[in-house]
């Protein structure tokens, strides 16, 4: 395959929103012809993917270290974790929005080179609110690169057999990237250091720029330009930012004291606006058909609960291995393979499904005899 059977193929609507672009290349985009290429982007969406989903998971088993180097407090100890999934959430969104409207190509390389960039931050880091900071970074160069790389396969692989293998690889492997995290940054901390499983980002990331830039065509110009929903995308991240502090804020200072209640006042402000400023928008972050959607609803909360318990009993046991049961950094992150391998396992089995949450017909669609 050459390079202009990779291009971006016809611009998406400009009032289409970031939620309708993980289906709507699945339906609305020219099929490309298979090729050899097709393969290299196959690997480097994957590896992509399997970086951001590694960070997620490698810092948990060095965080004792990292607490005994920066001297970080228990409760600022956990930002270090949180700072990088409630950017890399937050910003999902308009991640999926500006490849809409810069092209997946300008997006992916933007994601790459900020996360490359935030991991060697991270790394030299001799204070703890840099750390914190550059975890941010990381977090934000993630909701970059996960709608763009995604998008890059809808449209590298012709709907089908042929998409839904692609699309199940590509989910085994961003998900096998919190199974190797938690092993690696046990090796990491005990051997060279908690700061290399940051350093190790960034020879990765550069690899994968040079990847992109050589095998993925320049995006095509846009034959309009559309305009990103800052308000929506402000006050959605802060919203949750702000009802998040207002969480650890409760655990230090008590669900009923002023404080705490005027955090969670301001993060109900916060999403509020949200709110208002999506039903006044030609082209929302979020579409009031994808909230009427039971299926896709119903997957979210349920991700949403299973990853937010998963993630919060790797912070904790992690810190209890280590400082109570006095476990090394390499045995707890062998422990932990039995608790994330096995749910990755079963998650493979059904990966590449033939239907997704967008094929649902609409809550008031007839049914079919």
């Amino acid at each position: 395959m050459n390079r202009r059977e990779l291009k971006d193929t016809e611009p998406i609507s400009d009032t289409q929103s970031p939620v309708e672009t993980a289906a709507s290349p699945l339906t609305s985009t020219r099929q490309q012809k298979p090729g050899p290429r097709q393969g290299l982007v196959l690997v480097l969406t994957c590896a992509a993917m399997a970086m951001v989903g590694l960070d997620i998971a490698i810092v948990n088993v060095a965080l004792p270290s990292i607490q005994r180097d920066l001297r970080i407090s228990q409760g600022g100890l956990q930002w270090v974790v949180v700072a990088y999934g409630l950017l890399l959430g937050g910003f999902l969104l308009v991640g999926g929005r500006m490849t809409d409207l810069r092209g997946r190509r300008r997006v992916l390389l933007a994601g790459l080179g900020l996360f490359t960039a935030a991991s060697l931050v991270a790394g030299v880091a001799q204070h703890s609110g840099v750390l914190i900071a550059a975890r941010g970074l990381q977090g934000l160069g993630g909701a970059l690169i996960a709608p763009a790389a995604l998008s890059l396969l809808a449209v590298t692989f012709r709907e089908g057999r042929e998409r839904n293998r692609a699309l199940g690889i590509f989910g085994a492997v961003a998900g096998a990237g919190g199974t190797m995290g938690v092993v690696a940054g046990g090796l990491v901390a005990d051997g060279p250091g908690w700061r290399w499983a940051f350093f190790i980002n960034v020879p990765a990331g550069l690899a994968l720029i040079a990847l992109a830039t050589t095998c993925l065509a320049a995006d095509e110009p846009r034959g309009r330009s559309g305009r990103l929903d800052v308000a929506a995308a402000s006050t959605v991240t802060g919203g949750l930012l702000t009802f998040v502090y207002a969480l650890h804020h409760a655990s230090t200072h008590g669900w009923t004291s002023a404080g705490t209640l005027a955090w969670f006042i301001a993060a109900g402000v916060l999403m509020a606006a949200f709110v208002w400023s999506e039903k006044r928008s030609p082209a929302p972050l979020v579409p009031a058909r994808a909230l009427r959607n039971r299926t896709l609803v119903a997957a979210n909360l349920t991700a949403l609960l299973a990853f937010g318990a998963l993630f919060s009993f790797i912070f904790l046991g992690s810190l209890l291995m280590q400082q109570k049961l006095g476990y090394t950094a390499t045995r707890t992150g062998l422990a932990w393979l039995a608790t994330t391998t096995w749910p990755q396992t079963r998650h493979g089995r059904h990966a590449a499904p033939s239907r997704t949450p967008c094929d649902d017909p609409a809550p008031d669609a007839p049914a079919r005899a």
